[in-house]
Order: C-alpha cells, then structure tokens, then sequence
C-alpha cells in the first residue's frame, strides 16, 4: 500500500488539480490508519469539489480518527450541504457530530444532538452508546 502512496503522491505533485488522485491517495492514507495525511488529502480535493458531501463527511472521519475540533465543522457542513430528505445519511452524520463534540469536551452539545437522534431513532445503537459514554463522562 506505501508503493501506491509514494505513487499517487508522485502523480498529484505531477497535477495538483487530479481531484480523483487526491481522493484516492486520501482513501489510501486512511485505509492505512494515517488519518492526519489523509485529512489533507480530501481537503486538497475539497478546492476543487467544495460542495461534495462526500468528501467533508471523509475529512470530519479523518479528523475524528485524531480527536481533532476540525471534524466539528466538516460533520456540520456535510448537515448543511446534504438534503434532508436522506434521513439515514443525516442520523449517521449526527452521531459522527456529536461524537466530535465529545472529543473536545463539548458535552452539552453532544448529549442534544444524540437525545434528539434517539427520539427519532430510540433503537440506533451508535447513538445509544455514546449517550452511555456521555452518561459516565458526567459522573466522574
């Protein structure tokens, strides 16, 4: 997987317009655990896609993966630019968001948006496992 990092990287230093190198070389890079890098990768690709909800949700993965603030505003915008009337890609980005604001010790934040996931969601397992790490992180 390195040889075909040192390959895409190669190429978009070749043209650092290749959107779909960029994406891929960010795929890469996260498949390989090297989130920092990859967080680059996509936002190089965002320059040339900024309305691409698929590519803020990929930079708010990769900026969650390293607990960095960033991901708060990529999970907001993809809330924002994505249509609401995809209610499953809007719930999984909303536990992403709120997951964020747990990392970064806005708890209020979180516990609103994973409350307001479960009444419309009771059941959603992701939402239901942070609102019990949010329940433990409010006890100590």
């Amino acid at each position: 997987m390195q040889q075909q990092i040192q390959q895409l990287i190669a190429q978009l230093q070749r043209n650092p317009q290749d959107l779909k190198t960029a994406i891929e070389l960010g795929t890469l890079f996260f498949k390989s655990q090297q989130y920092e890098n990859a967080a680059k990768a996509f936002a190089h690709a965002l320059q040339f896609q900024l309305y691409s909800t698929d590519l803020h949700y990929k930079l708010g993965m990769s900026y969650l993966n390293v607990e960095d603030e960033r991901a708060i505003a990529a999970f907001e915008k993809v809330l924002e630019l994505h249509p609401k009337n995809d209610p499953k890609v809007r719930t999984l980005t909303k536990v992403k968001l709120a997951k964020a604001y747990k990392h970064n010790e806005q708890y209020d934040k979180a516990r609103k948006i994973v409350e307001a996931v479960i009444r419309r969601q009771p059941e959603n397992a992701s939402a239901l496992s942070l609102l019990g790490q949010l329940e433990q992180q409010n006890e100590q």
